[in-house]
């Protein structure tokens, strides 16, 4: 087949130009007919063609060949997005998951969950609700990984279809992790074999597999402090690192692992200022101005029409935004939107207060008691007595629902104030009557002091104390 659907600029592409697009990226090409992934082919005399997997039998899609002249680009509801990441600074890997706001409808309808799974389990260990409570349309939602496995079954109960997707590498080769944006934390699984110049990764590596010295001792290498960590029951090493030149001894060594190592391309957004949200630049301008250092065109590497792109100079494009844009070349990978200053729909969500002196978590939802000695996690059955300086955080799928605060004490006043002084402060000191002169006296100082005071000519000193202040 010579047409497929291209998931980074989310248009058709042909198989001619993703081979001019160089771009070695996996699970990148989606048949347009059945939805399956292609790859890019070709021979010595054949041109670049795509073909389904050995899955499907290597054979061109039925519905393809049918429907070849058709021009439609429908696609059937499916993950928009799903990338794993690794956080440099919380030590963790996670499954970022993203849905449009038609398929969280068709979703929510059916009551249809997300599942986790790894190859070797049926049952899921992470399972989530497809609604508006827990995705909002087109925004990433992390899901933390629990369990270690080399290779993830991504699916749901309204389709039942199983997405296979490879994620650590093994026999000593190193799982790569590429810097999204500025934020030196968030890295990207990267799924090429191609990797450039002056680009930041992390290489991870399962612990007892790997010398560190053999690395961070390359010629033309830049790494920093190592991390060693365990998550999941494992044990990994991470090398944060760039590769500031193309060194004999840097490609030599990324070979042995699979790896090609390749000068970067560059990429900017030169104007309008953007702001950045989960990845995309957000203008308010019709049109960009972008300097790149390879030349934009239409289906290879950008998905606006040629129309929409003009040439200033060889490096400098003015590009017309009329929606969702998505640029991506070897390393270079921009996505930009019109900033439509509207929120997206979402349920409100009531944070249920309650006041109580002992709580008992009663499931087994997120809680965190929050005290003067710090944040602890609590587990279901528990109880805790809360103080007046502690709170208990109820916490859905990240979201604040609900707060437990401690009883307040009832403020005493009056006869029962007295009261409360009398039996708890038993001290006595001689009482004078010339005490109160300068002092307005309530009627339950005046009853205390005729009856107790006069009578045993002694006073209590606290009592004494909240008279003159004028508090009793």
């Amino acid at each position: 087949m010579d047409k497929a659907y291209d998931t980074i600029i989310q248009s058709k592409v042909t198989a001619e130009k993703a081979a001019k697009n160089g771009n070695h990226e996996a699970n990148r090409y989606t048949c347009l007919y059945c939805h399956e992934e292609v790859i890019l082919a070709a021979g010595v005399i054949v041109a670049p063609y795509f073909k389904h997997r050995s899955g499907n039998n290597n054979k061109e899609c039925d519905d393809y060949v049918r429907t070849c002249g058709e021009s439609s680009t429908d696609l059937p509801f499916q993950y928009s997005k799903a990338d794993f990441y690794f956080n440099k600074d919380k030590k963790i890997f996670s499954l970022e998951l993203c849905f449009s706001n038609d398929e969280i409808i068709v979703y929510e309808q059916d009551n249809a969950a997300f599942e986790l799974r790894t190859p070797n389990s049926e049952q899921a260990f992470s399972t989530i609700l497809i609604n508006k409570k827990n995705f909002i349309a087109d925004i990433p939602t992390p899901i933390h990984l629990k369990i270690f496995s080399y290779n993830y079954f991504l699916s749901d109960t309204l389709y039942c279809k199983n997405n296979e997707c490879k994620v650590f590498k093994a026999w000593s080769r190193p799982t790569i992790f590429k810097m999204q944006g500025n934020d030196g934390n968030k890295m990207k699984l990267d799924r090429s074999t191609v990797l450039y110049t002056e680009v930041f990764y992390c290489f991870i590596f399962q612990h007892q597999h790997i010398t560190l010295q053999s690395i961070i001792s390359l010629d033309g290498i830049q790494a920093e402090e190592p991390l060693i960590f365990e998550t999941m029951g494992e044990k990994f090493l991470g090398i944060p690192l760039t590769i500031v030149n193309r060194t004999d001894q840097a490609v030599r060594a990324l070979e042995g692992w699979g790896y090609k190592l390749e000068t970067s391309e560059t990429l900017t957004l030169l104007w309008p200022p953007a702001n950045q949200v989960n990845g995309i630049s957000l203008i308010d301008t019709e049109t960009v101005f972008l300097f790149s250092s390879f030349e934009l065109k239409k289906s290879e590497k950008i998905n606006v029409y040629p129309t929409d792109i003009i040439k200033i100079s060889n490096n400098l494009s003015r590009v017309r935004i009329k929606s969702k844009v998505y640029i991506t070349n070897r390393n270079s990978e921009i996505i930009i939107d019109k900033n439509k200053h509207t929120s997206h729909a979402f349920d409100n969500i009531t944070i249920v207060k309650e006041s109580t002196n002992k709580y008992t978590v009663p499931n087994d939802d997120t809680y965190f008691l929050y005290s003067r000695l710090g944040i602890k996690r609590l587990s279901k059955g528990q109880s805790v007595y809360l103080t007046p300086q502690s709170e208990i955080r109820h916490f859905f799928f990240g979201y604040l629902v609900g707060c437990i605060y401690p009883e307040k004490q009832k403020e005493l006043t009056g006869e029962l104030l007295l009261s409360d002084m009398l039996n708890h402060y038993k001290r006595k000191e001689k009482f004078y009557e010339s005490m109160f002169d300068f002092n307005a006296l309530t009627e339950t100082a005046s009853r205390y002091i005729i009856t107790e005071c006069k009578t045993t000519g002694f006073i209590n000193p606290v009592v004494k104390q909240f008279i003159i202040e004028g508090n009793l």
